[in-house]
């Protein structure tokens, strides 16, 4: 990654950066909020927010043994989203064991050929039309005889 120009914090032997990522979110966690805001992020996910001000838009650190890429370039996502090679990279181990119990063995952690079928069957479900239907169904629930309009 580095011969990439890609770089990030420097991770520990076994833990990654996983301890630095606890204390950061620690210390956010110690103050309050200094105003109502939905700018929530340097709340929940300091770390992020520091790393990225450090190492750029895309910068690589490590969950324990294994290393993630996080990007925020929305070019850089653009183009990883619509590549057709992107979903045969898989999930890791540990993602999918940690994550297994509440969210299954669906399209979310499918990896390869199984996340390339299971996605060819809900396809038809997320059509345009059908979403159409859905929204006005929705809204009709939401304010009695109100539609969208087609």
């Amino acid at each position: 990654m580095r011969r990439q120009g890609i770089s990030g914090p420097s991770p520990s032997f076994f833990g990654g950066n996983l301890q630095e990522r606890n204390n950061l979110r620690k210390e956010a966690m110690l103050h309050d909020m200094q105003s109502l805001s939905h700018d929530i992020v340097p709340r929940l996910m300091p770390d992020y927010v520091q790393w990225s001000q450090t190492y750029g838009k895309s910068f690589v650190f490590w969950w324990g043994i294994e290393p993630r890429l996080a990007i925020y370039d929305l070019e850089h996502i653009k183009e990883l989203l619509s590549s057709k090679h992107m979903y045969s990279l898989g999930r890791s181990r540990l993602q999918q064991e940690g994550v297994m119990h509440f969210i299954g063995k669906g399209l979310l952690m499918a990896n390869g050929d199984t996340w390339t079928h299971q996605r060819r069957v809900v396809a038809p479900a997320f059509h345009v039309e059908k979403l159409k239907v859905l929204l006005n169904i929705s809204f009709s629930c939401i304010i009695p005889g109100s539609t969208t309009s087609s």
